[in-house]
């Protein structure tokens, strides 16, 4: 709350500066502003409201739950603006006027969609709302329901509905990051589905060994397949950038050799002949050797 508070305060002194002082400013001010404002507005915050939805939420309804309605007022607040995100960052990428791929637009709102093929597939910016949604209803379930029925298979079906979206629309903007979502999906689903077995309505301890056994590689090989995937892109990224290098280097290279030596530029002849006959040049030159004599 503290560093919403702080970040709030920043963001309203920069707005401030910027439609007062910001022409009275020296340049290297100037300078200095410009590159705090870029940091302010907005994607870090942004980034900081995706990464903290779900506790927030989680603490809203507990709030709510367990508190007088006279000490919720706070929490009723926050927890109306967590609901209406979803919508606002549909609304967000929807109505802009540059394409989402201008880079000033990546520069204020690019972690909305971040990694995502905003090109040809409008669906894909659903991607950061269903986040959302996903979150708030597991916040929900998992605070209020009391049933661990319900909160099980309201994750499934959820669960579900993603997996449905990622394997229709393959929002992301590469094979890897595309395979990487839905094999998490799929494999959060089986994980799940398991948990079935380790609720009160299954008394056999041999079944819930075995279950749990299973848990345990579906886990393991979830995370060496994340592991895998995520080494395979950060050498993608080096390779490149190194080929990116030697290209440039090369290149740099080629011009040196192919620029002239100074041995083998050729000499300028300056003309130091008199003037043709009949020119006006040659004209007064005669006219003075005429008046000299």
């Amino acid at each position: 709350m503290v560093t919403g508070i702080v970040v709030t305060l920043l963001i309203a002194l920069a707005v401030l500066v910027s439609k007062t002082l910001y022409h009275r400013l020296p340049e290297k001010a100037k300078k200095v502003f410009t590159s705090l404002k870029n940091k302010l507005m907005f994607n870090s915050v942004l980034r900081s409201l995706l990464q903290n939805f779900l506790p927030l939420c989680i603490s809203s309804f507990v709030t709510l739950k367990y508190n007088e309605p006279k000490k919720s007022v706070t929490a009723y607040i926050l927890l109306c603006l967590l609901c209406l995100c979803p919508f606002l960052v549909t609304c967000i990428l929807r109505i802009q006027k540059h394409p989402l791929g201008h880079p000033k637009i990546k520069a204020m709102i690019g972690t909305l969609y971040l990694n995502l093929d905003t090109t040809d597939k409008p669906l894909a910016l659903l991607f950061t709302p269903a986040f959302l949604v996903r979150r708030i209803v597991f916040a929900l379930v998992a605070v209020i329901a009391e049933n661990v029925l319900v909160q099980l298979f309201v994750t499934m079906y959820a669960s579900l509905a993603l997996i449905a979206y990622y394997a229709m629309v393959w929002p992301m903007n590469d094979t890897v990051n595309n395979v990487l979502q839905l094999g998490n999906e799929i494999f959060f689903f089986a994980c799940t589905h398991m948990m079935l077995t380790f609720t009160d309505y299954t008394t056999d301890p041999v079944k819930r060994h075995y279950v749990g056994r299973v848990y345990l590689v579906i886990l393991g090989v979830n995370i060496i397949v994340n592991l895998v995937l995520i080494a395979y892109t950060v050498t993608k990224l080096i390779t490149s950038a190194y080929r990116e290098y030697q290209q440039k280097k090369e290149d740099k290279s080629k011009q040196s050799s192919q620029a002239p030596s100074p041995s083998e530029q050729t000499p300028v002849v300056i003309d130091l002949s008199l003037p043709a006959r009949g020119t006006l040049l040659h004209d007064m030159l005669q006219n003075y050797e005429m008046s000299e004599k």
